[in-house]
């Protein structure tokens, strides 16, 4: 197994980790830095999937609902799956009228 941090070390929030196996990867949240003024300033990660598809990428799993956790979602631009708890998809969807650029995702799993 491989584990490749790609962002959150040097910065609060903006966690991103993708894990690989056997040529099979996932990502492990996509967050937008805490002192981020907005999506659009942050580019993605150069993680091979998020801007065009690759089907090595198999998920992206999101540990929780916060920004710093999951802000970047919404600019990836392929059919990538979304893996979350259902309470975090029902928090996230409630609070969307209240989050600067609100994010309400359907998951493609729920556990």
């Amino acid at each position: 197994m491989r584990l490749r941090i790609h962002r959150g070390t040097r910065e609060i929030g903006g966690t991103c980790v993708e894990l690989e196996t056997e040529g099979s990867r996932i990502l492990l949240d996509l967050g937008l830095p805490l002192d981020a003024i907005d999506a659009n300033a942050v580019p993605l990660p150069n993680v091979a999937g998020l801007a065009t598809p690759d089907p090595s990428l198999l998920a992206i799993v999101l540990s929780h609902g916060h920004r710093d956790h999951w802000g970047l979602l919404p600019k990836v631009k392929t059919d990538v799956p979304l893996v979350m708890g259902k309470s975090a998809e029902s928090i996230m969807r409630a609070a969307a009228d209240f989050v600067p650029d609100a994010f309400a995702p359907k998951s493609a799993r729920l556990r």
